[in-house]
C-alpha cells in the first residue's frame, strides 16, 4: 500500500510524512503532479493517506540482559552468532505480537470498537551501533 519494501532504508522525510498522515513519498507524488500541471490543492491531496488520523510513534528498545552481553563478548564466534540469531528472532516475534495484539484503533462510545490499522504497521528499526538517521524497515 505504501510502496515500501522490508529492509529498505527509510529517510527522515519519509518518517515525517507518515507521522503527519501523509504517504512516505508524498513529496515526490506532489512534485510529479505539479509538473504535469495539477493544482497545488490536488497535488497535496494526492499525497494524503486518506482521512486524517492521529499517528502515534512508540520507541521500543529490545536488548538482552547484561549477562547475555558478557556471554556475547567473551564467547567464541559460534556463540556470538547464535545470540544474534536468537535476538533477531525475538525482535520479529515482539513486532508480530504488537501488530496482532496491541496496535488497534478504538472508536465508538468509550472506544468499545477495535479494529486493526489497515495495512498493518510501519516499523523502523536499527541496531544500537548504527546511526539513527540510517534506519531500515523491519521485515
Amino acid at each position: 500500500m505504501l510502496g515500501l519494501t522490508p529492509g529498505e532504508e527509510v529517510t527522515e522525510a519519509q518518517l515525517r510524512n507518515l507521522e503527519r498522515g501523509r504517504h512516505p513519498y508524498a513529496d515526490r507524488i506532489e512534485a510529479d503532479l505539479l509538473a504535469k500541471g495539477a493544482s497545488p490543492k490536488k497535488a497535496f491531496k494526492a499525497g494524503a493517506l486518506g482521512r486524517r488520523v492521529t499517528v502515534t510513534g512508540v520507541e521500543f528498545v529490545l536488548r538482552p540482559q547484561p549477562t547475555i552481553y558478557l556471554l556475547w563478548a567473551l564467547g567464541d564466534e559460534e556463540t556470538r552468532w547464535l545470540i544474534e540469531v536468537v535476538h533477531e528472532r525475538v525482535i520479529e516475534r515482539v513486532l508480530e505480537w504488537i501488530e496482532d495484539e496491541v496496535a488497534v484503533i478504538r472508536y465508538g462510545k468509550d472506544g468499545i470498537y477495535r479494529v486493526r490499522p489497515a495495512g498493518g504497521l510501519v516499523a523502523a528499526r536499527f541496531r544500537h551501533d548504527e546511526v539513527r538517521s540510517e534506519r531500515t524497515l523491519a521485515p
